[in-house]
């Protein structure tokens, strides 16, 4: 059974976190070097509190959405209908760019990755963000 601490969910936390310092400066780019990428990383464990993770799923997360960030935001976009993806929460619009990550590159089934989502948005969200994600990323999962 899956639990908070759980290697991998601390993985896309960390990278919620990556994407978030990404989305919220305007300047920021997506391609970084790896010095770059390991200092928000270091950041990231700390104030997440994260001692254990799995970091060649971090590693596939974070250089799958440096390269691809265009794909996975098209994908939220189309099943966005409603949101504009300038006017959306940027915590909301992380956790969707991560999830969507998974779910294109095939790493993770999409019920796991929609499953990861929802948990993430419950924790970092608004009380509105789990339903939004969940109805995108389901939106999104049919899509493949």
């Amino acid at each position: 059974m899956k639990t908070s601490k759980d290697p991998r969910h601390q993985s896309r936390r960390i990278a919620v976190s990556y994407v978030y310092s990404k989305e919220s400066n305007s300047t920021a780019t997506y391609i970084s070097s790896k010095e770059e990428i390991y200092d928000l990383v270091d950041v990231a464990k700390e104030s997440l509190e994260v001692s254990t993770f799995d970091k060649k799923l971090l590693d596939n997360i974070i250089s799958d959405i440096s390269q691809n960030i265009g794909t996975y935001k098209d994908a939220i976009i189309k099943n966005s209908t409603d949101w504009d993806i300038s006017k959306m929460y940027r915590m909301d619009l992380s956790i969707l760019i991560v999830a969507t990550c998974e779910m294109i590159t095939k790493q993770t089934p999409p019920k796991v990755v929609i499953d990861e989502a929802v948990e993430l948005a419950k924790e970092f969200g608004s009380e509105e963000s789990s339903k939004f994600i969940n109805g995108i990323l389901g939106g999104i999962a049919k899509s493949l």
